[in-house]
């Protein structure tokens, strides 16, 4: 990283608090169903302890891969634009030439959609940031570097 690049980590706290509260569900629900399978009051009780814990087992995968990390995030240089994808090892990077458009999309902004000239698109939701004022920022620093459109008549 050179002085010029500026950083936006990721950090989805909403959504990771969601995610728990729902594996926390999830145990409660397998626990109980497997209490009454072993019981003998309920018929189906393995199969519905075992999808629960599936469930819960999703839920904690999804908790331990968004959580925040070092070069996670979006990363804004002068030449290009670094995006670190979410259940990836890997980041789209895409140079300021290749970028079309970036526009705010959803209700009260919640979502950034990076155009490419070749078609394709890039949305970089609200949720991933720990607060809005960074996600503004983000967008701001972004669309400083996409050259507006021309409308030619």
């Amino acid at each position: 990283m050179t002085p010029d690049d500026t950083f936006f980590g990721f950090n989805p706290k909403g959504a990771r608090v969601g995610l728990a509260l729902g594996a926390l569900a999830c145990a409660v629900l397998a626990g109980w169903a497997l209490a009454n399978a072993h019981s003998g009051s309920e018929r189906f009780g393995v199969a519905r302890g075992g999808v629960a814990a599936g469930l819960m087992f999703a839920f904690g995968y999804a908790l331990f891969r968004l959580r925040p990390r070092a070069g996670w995030g979006v990363t804004v240089t002068p030449t290009a634009l670094a995006v670190a994808r979410p259940f990836s090892e890997d980041e789209v990077r895409l140079s300021w030439p290749q970028i079309s458009m970036a526009r705010s999309e959803g209700p009260r902004g919640s979502a950034l959609l990076v155009f490419t000239k070749a078609g394709d698109r890039l949305l970089i939701p609200r949720h991933l940031f720990g607060s809005t004022a960074q996600f503004a920022a983000m967008s701001q620093a972004i669309q400083a570097h996409v050259e507006p459109l021309r409308l030619d008549a």
